[in-house]
């Protein structure tokens, strides 16, 4: 009998169900498996406070939910996850909510300078979301007053998966929430703005990729 110390550790192999028809099989297959029995047994464990940790009812159902979002996302692939930040976003309202397209910088300089040039980049115009107080014609985007504290808010996401949190259709102020890293990073900027903060910018930026998909936006192409 085989010792837990030479047992090999279990390994996981990234985006394996990302071509078809095999993603679309695993997509079905998982979504029919979380409707109709992984939601309805979390339903009901999440009912018994001493299963939950403390933690609310609503709380508690969506960590499992989560996880199962994060592994079908490694699974079949990040492209869905992939925006444009250069572009104006779909949404009508985008404007309303606080998008803004901030124009390239001047020229880099120091280390910076020397990746981008190493990696063929240059500064290129980029969008980013507007949270809090607005201007006197109700827009986003005014100058900082005398005094007043703006959070420059940089959600990661590892830099590989999304920009900025409202590059879905959510925002602090309609409380509508995209994916479970959405809402995650609006409450970081609904905490912020609860605090003795006038403002928060959420830029977005260019996603690195590399194998299996093409490899595109090597760093720092997200500064």
């Amino acid at each position: 009998m085989p010792s837990l110390s030479s047992s090999s550790p279990s390994t996981f192999t990234p985006f394996q169900y990302r071509l078809q028809p095999w993603k679309f099989l695993y997509l079905t297959s998982t979504v029919s498996y979380t409707l109709l029995f992984r939601l309805p047994y979390h339903s009901i464990r999440c009912l018994f406070p001493s299963l939950r940790s403390g933690w609310s009812y609503t709380r508690a159902l969506m960590i499992p939910l989560i996880r199962v979002f994060c592994e079908t996302l490694y699974a079949t692939g990040l492209e869905a996850m992939i925006v444009d930040p250069s572009k104006r976003p779909k949404d009508a309202d985008a404007d309303k909510r606080g998008w803004v397209l901030i124009p390239p910088l001047g020229a880099l300089e120091g280390e910076l300078a020397e990746l981008a040039a190493r990696n063929g980049l240059k500064p290129e115009p980029v969008g980013g979301y507007w949270f809090g107080v607005r201007g006197e014609d109700g827009l986003a985007g005014q100058r900082a007053g005398e005094g007043e504290k703006v959070v420059l808010y940089l959600h990661s996401g590892g830099y590989v998966v999304r920009p900025s949190p409202p590059s879905c259709p959510c925002s602090c102020s309609s409380k509508k929430m995209g994916t479970a890293t959405d809402a995650l990073a609006t409450s970081v900027i609904q905490a912020l703005l609860s605090l003795d903060w006038g403002r928060v910018f959420a830029p977005e930026y260019h996603v690195a990729r590399s194998s299996p998909s093409t490899t595109a936006n090597p760093w720092p192409t997200q500064l």
